[in-house]
């Protein structure tokens, strides 16, 4: 999803600064077109720092927060410019940003989970136009998904998990025309 993410905000012109704290993360971030790649780990002062100087002292308009890091929620907020939004897409049991950044440089945080008929319609549209694809890690069968869940938590997977449960219905729908 996270890919998807940059190249849909790529296709609609906006420029795109990555963030990450994984060497994985941050060469697929690359990869996918991001204008600008920070390296997380360098710590909150010389992340915001480098934000800054590619959007004239301002911070990005608005971020998304992908990663359930203890620190990444307040990291978007803290790279992002005052009365700016910061979605949290990551799914993390407890979310911790400092009241400094939600309070005196009013960031209004906005949660997202699903989307609406009309905002799915948009999307498909713009994959369609744009090309937009999405990079897959097969998994095959159930028995996997521990395996799946390691490399996840470990932050070694590159792209979307699949885990394929029929392995002939992807025969057949390749022969259809589909592309995985």
């Amino acid at each position: 999803m996270v890919f998807q993410g940059l190249q849909f905000a790529k296709a609609l012109g906006l420029k795109i600064i990555g963030i990450d704290a994984r060497d994985e993360g941050l060469a697929l971030t690359k990869e996918y077109g991001a204008d600008i790649v920070i390296d997380a780990r360098k710590g909150k002062e010389e992340v915001v720092k480098e934000v800054h100087a590619v959007t004239n002292g301002m911070g990005a308009d608005s971020t998304l927060c992908i990663s359930d890091a203890q620190s990444a929620a307040g990291l978007a907020c803290a790279v992002t410019k005052m009365h700016g939004v910061m979605v949290q897409i990551a799914q993390p049991d407890i979310i911790e940003i400092p009241f400094p950044e939600i309070i005196f440089r009013d960031i209004r945080i906005h949660g997202s989970l699903v989307s609406s008929a009309e905002e799915s319609r948009r999307m498909l549209e713009v994959i369609a136009k744009h090309g937009i694809t999405a990079k897959t890690v097969p998994f095959q069968g159930l028995e996997k998904i521990e395996e799946l869940v390691e490399m996840v938590h470990g932050g070694k997977i590159q792209g979307k998990a699949v885990v394929i449960v029929d392995p002939q219905q992807i025969e057949d729908e390749k022969k259809l025309g589909a592309k995985f």
